[in-house]
């Protein structure tokens, strides 16, 4: 994997599931549709996406966006 690059990747809908049990689509960062990783993934309107960068300090940093 390139260093700069995070690895980007649709979740399971059990996973979009469980995670909004415990958040709220409004408290998710947000993705735009016209972001590149968007348009490169194919994403709608709504949808989760689980974005997973390497940090020296934490390691691997995961967080989720959703598409607006």
């Amino acid at each position: 994997m390139d260093e700069l690059n995070p690895e980007n990747g649709s979740p399971s809908k059990i996973v979009s599931q469980s995670l909004c049990s415990k958040v709220k689509e409004s408290q998710l960062p947000k993705i735009l549709l016209t972001d590149p990783v968007a348009k490169f993934l194919g994403l709608k309107r709504g949808q989760v996406v689980k974005i997973s960068r390497k940090s020296e300090t934490a390691g691997t940093y995961t967080t989720y966006r959703i598409a607006v």
